[in-house]
């Protein structure tokens, strides 16, 4: 039987210099990728063998030259075995020891790679989350469908594998869905590529949890979508951290049956439609959180976070309908808008009444900075990045806002002057709250 000293010598594998229980890993002769060949020793004498990439083992023996007798293949056909004679440490005896990691083994683990270039990476769990009707399970389909056939999405590269779709909502329509992707694409989803559940994982029991990390195991899953989380979670308290924790321990479960894919929950904002619904420890424990929001017909995907990089992405797009079938039948797909700047700018102009909703709504009677009034414009009512600054600045011009820093070094501070509001023609069709101008603002009792 192959011994895990040969293994080692032929792929370059490292041991560890003081933990003799620690994975040895080494450059993958099928995918290329340094330290991605893993090799976990057990108290049996054995090894177990696995690419990180999910290479499948028969391949890598062949790149290896290795005869296939000479090895011990797992039941679910994901690695293979070897034997060793090293002297291993107890890890029961020492379970913090066993799990500790040194300086040289930060080194050692893989750096962060995108599963979708610039936009949501490997081995993270990613948040898209949005209002009603502001199409966040289409842009979701849309991340399947490129993975599931290597397609690039709005220009960027993406890693192809395997998808499951958990369709808490069940699958009715998700055919037409995807056919109206494939035509608007030309390419066809093959049928090994992409696989629906349709009906909820209860991510708060654990018999659950364990069948779906079972089965993502087994299926080599590069991609895991559950759409909705609120479906997925049914009884739990979203408002409780403790209750949302326990549902983010299963979804990380669940993400370490990838081996190196990624998990994308597809959840609500609350009923005001901008911040994202239940307890904050959701959001927290992110790696990434993208947000759509809805305006004049035009879908804004925008990212609010990215624990590594740069946070900010922003996409406009619009729903094109498609035929997908003789009966006529259609759906949809989201496209980037295509317009002149000229047709951007009318399309923008309405910043300018969502900044006063913005403000009446999370500012009232207060005070804000400009950084905490543009992040509000940015991340909870998707205004562009690039309109913020003007949106603001059109408000203070028609003296809707007052700065009271005294000098221009000074700290932007606004205050709202709701009498002048009232009479500004700029805002005089503006109803924050549902309620006329003179009931302004909702807070504290009418003006």
């Amino acid at each position: 039987m192959l011994t895990l000293d040969s293994l080692a010598a032929l792929t370059g594998a490292d041991e560890h210099p003081t933990r003799p229980d620690a994975p040895l890993q080494g450059e993958c002769p099928v995918c290329g990728r340094r330290r991605y060949l893993e090799a976990l020793p057990f108290e049996d004498g054995t090894a177990l063998v696995r690419c990180l990439a999910g290479c499948k083992p028969r391949e890598v023996l062949t790149a290896l030259r290795v005869d296939e007798r000479d090895v011990r293949l797992t039941d679910d056909a994901l690695g293979f075995e070897v034997s060793h004679d090293r002297t291993l440490r107890d890890a029961a005896a020492d379970p913090l020891g066993a799990l500790a990691l040194s300086r040289g083994d930060l080194d050692r683990l893989p750096e962060p790679e995108p599963l979708i270039a610039e936009t949501i990476d490997l081995r993270t769990v990613a948040l898209l989350a949005g209002a009603p009707a502001s199409r966040k399970s289409f842009v979701a389909l849309d991340w399947c469908a490129s993975v599931a056939t290597g397609s690039s999405w709005q220009g960027r590269t993406v890693r192809q594998g395997r998808v499951l779709y958990v369709a808490g909502e069940g699958a009715y329509g998700l055919g037409r869905r995807l056919a109206a992707w494939e035509i608007t694409r030309g390419t066809k989803i093959p049928d090994e590529a992409l696989t629906v559940l349709p009906e909820p994982v209860q991510l708060s029991r654990p018999e659950h949890v364990e069948r779906l990390k079972d089965y993502v195991e087994r299926g080599g899953f590069s991609l895991v979508v559950i759409d909705t989380l609120a479906r997925a979670s049914v009884g739990v308290d979203e408002n409780s951290a403790e209750g949302m924790g326990r549902v983010i321990d299963a979804v990380e479960r669940v993400k370490r049956a990838t081996g190196d894919g990624t998990v994308l929950l597809v959840h609500h904002t609350g009923k005001d439609g901008r911040s994202v619904r239940g307890s904050g420890a959701l959001e927290g424990a992110m790696d990434s959180v993208y947000r759509t929001f809805l305006m004049d017909g035009v879908t804004r995907l925008v990212r609010t976070k990215r624990k590594d990089g740069p946070p900010e992405d922003e996409h406009d797009l619009h729903a094109v309908e498609v035929e997908v079938d003789d009966e006529g039948s259609t759906s949809i797909v989201l496209d980037v808008v295509d317009e002149t700047k000229e047709e951007r700018r009318d399309r923008l102009r309405s910043n300018i009444d969502r900044a006063w909703v913005a403000w009446v709504h999370t500012f009232a009677r207060g005070v804000a900075t400009k950084a905490d009034f543009s992040r509000v414009l940015r991340e909870d009512y998707g205004i562009p990045r690039g309109s913020v600054h003007s949106a603001i600045q059109s408000l203070v011009e028609v003296e809707v806002l007052v700065n009271l820093a005294k000098k221009p070094t000074d700290t932007p501070r606004f205050v709202a002057d709701y009498e002048e509001a009232k009479r500004c023609a700029l805002l005089s069709h503006v109803e924050p709250f549902g309620l006329e101008p003179g009931e302004w603002p909702n807070v504290g009792g009418a003006e």
